[in-house]
């Protein structure tokens, strides 16, 4: 009797068990007695040995425990397996993998919480191992008709995390239905230190996944609902520093942690001209301060800025005149919100792009220059603005007239590696004993400003 009961239970295993499993399995309540000597009789008959040290039952009697054994004894031995694979200092893939499938079907929420957080704190090399073998994990309870056999609230969040994790690592494609159904599992709720930390956690990560598509107007709304709550735990409890211990995009430029993740969360998903749209109606809609705390973080006209705005661009199919039209006009409204929002880097950021896009696709130069001289004049100019203006020449074939600005305002411009490359060849042609037979010069120079690479080109260089 002993023997065969025990081989009831380990038919349910899914991975290989270790003798120690086998023996906690057995002693699991109601507990097999002499489950030692019980072992020792399987092995050869009915427990195969894959591998040294490890047991598997025999495909004939594999789940044997599903048909002779009650559902709710079922259930519970999956949960009395899980707890025996966890007990181990030590866990194989399978073994891991295990625990989760045995925790799921045993409905065990302190199983599956320890796995999870096991998880959710492991190196990311660990990480994208197991998530290969765990790719089915992320439609657990996101099936419509589905849900997860957790009654904690607080086991279902880590599980969620798990299964975002999961997802995007090893299937993307499940990130919109997941997230779907995550909301629910981290609402707002009584605005508590012990929800409102979840609920952190779960924003970033929502975020922080750019695989996952987020219109810009849910960016908007989840940062600013992001910040507001990292100001309400520290209020509540001051030790929490959310986001200190985080290392800036660039130590040099000095911004709050916010609107440095927003530059960061931002960039990436502002690849359309309806994209942009979206954002600049979102911010508009936001309160002042809000808004400036938002946008406080682009400092500088060039480098991020330029990265944003050139993006929808980029999204218009070489030749589609009404697409170039329509992002002309995508960045005239940019422009104009700029100046409501009064952001002067913005402005200029969106002056620039919208003249490369009136002069190099669209051919109408006087345009492209008009939106450089008049936001200048509006704001005051800026190197980047500057240099919009010596591309324009040179674009025209105006050689000595583009040189002239470069030359002027190469030497103030420190930073990327482009604007040095750029200066790199174009020194040769400034020198005035060579501006008569610069024609090396002016073809290395021709190699990095022409029309059909201008800001398009600046996004692929390595320096940009």
């Amino acid at each position: 009797e002993n023997v065969r009961y025990l081989l009831y239970r380990l038919s349910l295993a899914i991975p290989s068990l270790r003798r120690s499993h086998a023996l906690r399995i057995g002693a699991a309540d109601p507990p097999i007695s002499q489950t030692g000597e019980a072992f020792e009789q399987l092995v050869g008959p009915w427990l195969e040995q894959p591998i040294s040290g490890h047991y598997r039952v025999s495909a004939l009697v594999s789940g044997a425990g599903q048909q002779v054994l009650p559902p709710e004894q079922v259930k519970k031995l999956h949960a009395d397996i899980a707890t025996a694979l966890l007990a181990e200092r030590k866990l194989t893939l399978d073994e891991f993998a295990g625990i989760i499938a045995h925790a799921l079907s045993g409905e065990a929420e302190a199983q599956i919480a320890m796995a999870s957080k096991a998880f959710l704190t492991a190196p990311k090399e660990i990480k994208e191992v197991l998530a290969g073998r765990l790719s089915w994990v992320t439609r657990a309870g996101v099936e419509p008709g589905t849900h997860l056999p957790f009654s904690n609230k607080t086991t279902r969040q880590f599980f969620r995390l798990l299964q975002w994790e999961i997802a995007g690592i090893a299937a993307p494609g499940d990130l919109a239905s997941l997230a779907r159904n995550m909301e629910a599992d981290f609402s707002p709720g009584s605005g508590q230190l012990v929800e409102t930390l979840p609920r952190i956690l779960y924003l970033a990560k929502l975020l922080l996944q750019t695989q996952y598509s987020i219109p810009p107007d849910k960016i908007v709304a989840h940062m600013l609902e992001f910040w507001r709550l990292t100001r309400s735990a520290a209020k509540a409890d001051p030790k929490l520093n959310i986001g200190a211990n985080i290392a800036p995009m660039y130590p040099s430029v000095k911004r709050s942690h916010l609107a440095d993740l927003f530059v960061a969360i931002l960039l990436p998903r502002v690849r359309t001209v309806s994209n942009l749209r979206a954002l600049i109606s979102s911010l508009d809609a936001a309160v002042d301060d809000d808004r400036k705390t938002l946008l406080d973080g682009f400092t500088t006209d060039d480098g991020e800025l330029r990265f944003l705005f050139n993006g929808p661009w980029i999204s218009v199919k070489k030749g589609d005149h009404e697409g170039y039209e329509d992002c002309a006009d995508a960045l005239a409204e940019a422009l104009s919100a700029g100046r409501r929002w009064r952001h002067h880097p913005w402005m200029r950021a969106a002056a620039r792009a919208r003249s490369a896009v009136l002069d190099e696709m669209l051919d109408r130069r006087q345009d492209a220059e008009r939106v450089v001289i008049e936001t200048g004049k509006e704001i005051g100019s800026s190197l980047n603005l500057d240099e919009q203006l010596a591309i324009i020449a040179f674009n025209h074939a105006e050689y000595d007239k583009a040189l002239a600005i470069w030359q002027r305002v190469l030497p103030r411009w420190t930073g990327t590696r482009l604007f040095a490359t750029r200066s790199r060849f174009i020194a040769p042609a400034m020198r005035p004993s060579r501006r008569q037979t610069s024609a090396g010069g002016i073809q290395r120079l021709s190699f990095l400003m022409t029309p059909s690479r201008g800001l398009k080109s600046s996004l692929c260089d390595p320096g940009w």
